[in-house]
């Protein structure tokens, strides 16, 4: 067995080297390939041999094939592993990590992961493999490259990433972003089932794909002997996003390949602009699909999507329980950046989810399905509510035994009523129709207590406003989505109101469910509106003292309190326990968001203890 040396300095690695290969034939059994690799150790700060870093999924935590070394010793490794490194010749280099990290020793698993952000970005090139060919490859790759050459070459982001919330058939019409036509095949077409398999391989939902293929000057994607470029499996991925039969099983494959395009492009063509921040990375990836052996790994795994010149500084330690992992990670957030902006990517939880968790430590819980009220970059907040204020926040021990979060604010306002009516993704626009127009806008609008035409319109704006993250209002509208005013409110609930006079939702034959006898302006209200509900899941809508009503937390009860906190861009959901509160989650109160509430003078404020 090959007993590997310690590394001699902070920046060194080794590679592997095939010495001899022997490959498999038809009359050469496995089990009698006599191939040699030569490991060695070079430092990333020297002068070293090009190499190429290998990007796969490891399929198992048993590491049992053997792997012959020139030395007579031998590595002990994965069979994803040994059918990977046999498909080099002896002029290449490789950096794999199973081998060419000691797993057994968890002080050179911590530095050799400390390193990988420079293993990935110094390399020549990466090699994702996809795995072995299989009856549905070849089909899929054919197609990928009949997707690739639909589309005109300056069709790229972010109309690319935005295919997904369109029907397939408004991409071949034009009608998705204002894209031309596309000739794309017909849905019959047998090889679309193919594609929607292999995209649904193991390395689309491997966490650590993200920055393998990020990183690297140029990364090549392989299955068997076939190779393809990125931007033709990202384009098949988006394609394979919208909604159409053939949709894969993995909904945030196209996500995946829309992220790692958006930080090569970053990486290689605006360097002077900031990349991502680590709370931004990890809301992305909270609720999302993405395996790693580790828990660890969900922080550690992402760490190299970071900006090279604003890192936060995170120690990789393996020894770290998950808590006290979670627990340093929101902490050094917080104090490097004097601001609660993490607070605000918290999911949907009451006390620790784990044992030893404050409930103001996000989880980044894969399980957690939530879009985030505000947004994940903290270079481009949208709200305000105690943002502007001075804050200092300091983390301290507890009484309870976990770490306590002192900040200042105020007390808002209070929940009297929680509507117990649940949002469910998987509904079409027809059924988010239904529950918005049958459901919660006669419910929110009681709350309201309008008595006028005026105020009904008003009271529905607010409801559509709080319903979206307000991407829609006229002073504060988001990107690329339209504008509505009151006039535009007003016409929406005039056409339901006719409309609804004569049929019945779901009634249609539309794509997405929508009656076809509904205007076209108000079908392509409800669509818009429709595209931004999932703001809604694992949320409920509830009735305030002084606010009207609010969308939090699906935990939150009555009795708890909204609160603005100093240094936070959103109102936050607390619940009183004697004198501190449990952090329940950020919220959405109209009236709240952009500082409107936050009329105390600077000495006026409470200091409030976050459990």
């Amino acid at each position: 067995m090959h007993s590997y040396e310690k590394l001699q300095s902070t920046a060194a690695i080794r590679l592997l080297k095939p010495v001899r290969i022997s490959r498999p034939t038809s009359q050469t059994a496995k089990n009698a390939i006599s191939s040699v690799f030569e490991l060695f150790e070079v430092d990333l700060e020297k002068k070293h041999p090009e190499y190429t870093c290998v990007s796969y999924v490891w399929g198992t935590t048993v590491l049992d094939k053997p792997v012959s070394l020139n030395d007579g010793s031998v590595i002990l490794t994965s069979q994803n592993a040994i059918d990977i490194i046999y498909q080099y010749n002896t002029d290449h280099y490789i950096w794999i990590d199973q081998i060419c990290i000691n797993q057994a020793d968890i002080e050179e698993r911590n530095s050799q992961v400390q390193l990988m952000t420079r293993i990935y970005s110094q390399c020549t090139r990466c090699d994702a493999w996809l795995g072995k060919d299989d009856e549905y490859s070849n089909d899929a790759i054919n197609l990928i490259r009949e997707l690739t050459r639909a589309f005109p070459d300056d069709f790229r982001l972010p109309q690319l990433h935005g295919l997904h919330t369109y029907p397939l058939g408004y991409v071949r019409e034009g009608l998705a972003f204002n894209s031309p036509p596309v000739q794309l095949p017909d849905l019959q077409d047998p090889r679309w089932p193919s594609l929607a398999k292999f995209l649904n391989r193991p390395w689309f939902s491997r966490l650590w794909t993200l920055q393998e293929a990020a990183r690297p000057k140029q990364v090549v994607f392989r299955c068997g002997s076939q190779n393809m470029g990125f931007m033709e499996l990202h384009i098949a991925a988006c394609i394979m996003g919208c909604e159409h039969p053939w949709n894969p099983q993995n909904p945030l494959t196209h996500w995946q390949t829309g992220t790692i395009y958006k930080a090569r492009y970053e990486l290689q063509h605006r360097k002077e602009k900031p990349f991502r921040d680590l709370v931004d990375i990890l809301s992305n990836v909270q609720g999302s699909s993405y395996q790693c052996f580790d828990p660890h790994d969900r922080i550690f795994a992402v760490l190299g999507l970071q900006r090279d010149e604003v890192e936060v500084p995170i120690t990789v330690d393996y020894k770290l329980s998950i808590p006290e992992l979670l627990i340093r990670v929101t902490k050094t957030v917080i104090e490097q950046s004097s601001l609660l902006h993490i607070l605000s990517q918290k999911g949907d939880s009451f006390g620790p989810s784990r044992e030893g968790l404050p409930g103001w430590v996000p989880d980044w819980d894969p399980t957690i399905g939530m879009r985030t009220i505000e947004v994940c970059d903290v270079n481009f907040l949208r709200f305000q509510a105690g943002l502007d204020r001075k804050h200092l926040p300091k983390v301290c021990p507890g009484a309870m035994g976990w770490g306590e979060l002192v900040t200042t604010g105020r007390i808002c306002d209070k929940a009297t009523r929680v509507f117990q009516s649940d949002f469910d993704e998987g509904w079409n626009a027809a059924k988010r129709s239904v529950w918005l127009t049958d459901e919660m806008l006669p419910a929110l609008l009681k709350v309201c207590n309008t008595t006028t035409d005026n105020d009904r319109q008003e009271a529905t704006r607010k409801i559509f406003d709080t319903m979206t993250r307000d991407v829609f209002s006229s002073e504060h509208k988001v990107g690329h989505n339209p504008r509505w005013d009151t006039s535009v409110i007003n016409d929406i609930q005039k056409s339901l109101a006719h409309s609804q006079q004569k049929v019945t939702f779901g009634s249609g034959t539309e794509p997405d469910g929508l009656p076809i006898e509904f205007p076209v302006k108000l079908k392509e209200w409800l669509r818009h509106i429709a595209s931004e509900m999932p703001t809604c899941l694992n949320r409920r809508f509830i009735a305030l003292r002084d606010h009207e009503f609010g969308l939090c937390p699906k935990t939150v009860s009555e009795g708890d309190v909204i609160a603005i906190l100093h240094g936070l861009s959103v109102p936050a959901v607390l619940r009183p326990i004697a004198d501190k509160y449990r952090f329940i989650g950020p919220c959405f109160i109209d009236g709240m968001m952009y500082g409107d509430a936050c009329t105390w003078n600077e000495d006026a404020t409470d200091t409030l203890v976050l459990l």
